[in-house]
């Protein structure tokens, strides 16, 4: 008579840490490639792939103080407040005309790996690189510019190259303000020299008049005549002052201007430029990979124990759906 054939219970030992060491020394080679392998390729996808490394730069935007004459109002058209230049640097910083400059001067789009062939690839490449800058304010209102690359010495360069060319466009805003002022300017000290020719003009002949009427006129009307003539007098002064004033402000106007057009002048003054990291974000890839070198080492202690502990029940569950099939 046949034996019965043992269950897989009966035939199964008790596994125990000897036995999963065991397990795993034999198998130790091909374990040791399976972690080395995952955490190499998790540590270079991290390195150049997923971790950026930061540069920042500072400044705070120069308040060019021009002076206005007292008879004109150009309020409107004077330095912003602190918010205003703030929101004015943000714009500037993520406008099209910057991230085409930068994209140019960096050849951003071979940098990024983006196709030129493609239709929009501009578009991408100005989508990618906005991401990759911020724009921030202290509480002292200095204006922190912050740049993300994969490569060390690249997120720096942007930052410092954004300042420099922030600089030109703060210099074009405040050329256009002043040549602003400076036509308001002009057409006010046309209509008053116009004014004053035609009041000069006016006041001569009434001069002429009351002169012609004080040799004529009695005593008592001659204070009257006198006191017009000294009035007229004052107003013709009023407006050579004025005009005198306007004169000037348009000389500094013109000043300024010429002293904006150098490049000497600066719109803004740096207080930190941007460098390189100190420590290479080599050792943060490195330390991700190391912790999942121990996920992957557990794993496989974890498949060790489910193939010793239950072997003999996974084969017979194969056996039977092959036989049923």
């Amino acid at each position: 008579m046949a034996e019965p054939i043992p269950s897989p219970a009966e035939k199964r030992t008790n596994t125990n840490t000897h036995s999963i060491l065991t397990y795993l020394i034999k198998r130790k080679w091909k374990y040791l490639f399976v972690v080395a392998l995952c955490g190499i390729s998790c540590a270079l996808f991290l390195k150049f792939r997923v971790l950026d490394y930061s540069a920042s730069s500072s400044f705070f935007v120069n308040d060019i103080q021009v002076l206005s004459s007292a008879q004109v109002d150009l309020k409107s058209l004077d330095n912003l407040s602190p918010a205003d230049n703030f929101a004015r640097i943000y714009q500037q910083v993520n406008s099209t005309e910057m991230l085409v400059h930068l994209i140019e001067k960096f050849d951003l789009c071979r940098h990024y790996h983006i196709d030129t062939t493609e239709e929009f690839y501009r578009q991408k490449a100005i989508s990618h690189l906005s991401n990759k800058i911020s724009v921030s304010k202290t509480p002292f209102n200095t204006i922190v510019v912050t740049v993300s690359d994969k490569y060390r010495y690249f997120a720096p360069d942007i930052a410092n190259e954004i300042l420099s060319y922030l600089n030109i466009m703060n210099k074009k805003f405040y050329i256009e303000n002043l040549e602003k002022k400076l036509s308001i300017s002009h057409a006010f000290l046309k209509q008053m020299k116009d004014d004053n020719d035609q009041k000069s003009k006016s006041l001569d002949s009434l001069i002429i008049e009351i002169r012609g009427l004080v040799g004529t006129s009695s005593e008592k009307s001659l204070p009257f005549w006198l006191s017009q003539q000294d009035r007229l007098r004052t107003l013709v002064s009023n407006i050579e002052n004025s005009t005198h004033d306007l004169m000037n402000s348009e000389r500094l106007y013109n000043l300024a201007l010429q002293a904006m057009s150098q490049k000497d002048f600066p719109t803004i003054t740096i207080v930190r430029t941007a460098m390189p990291a100190s420590r290479s974000n080599a050792f943060m890839a490195i330390g991700y990979s190391l912790l999942l070198c121990l996920a992957v080492s557990a794993v496989l202690i974890f498949q060790a124990y489910i193939r010793l502990e239950y072997s003999d029940y996974i084969r017979l569950f194969i056996k039977s759906n092959s036989v049923n099939r």
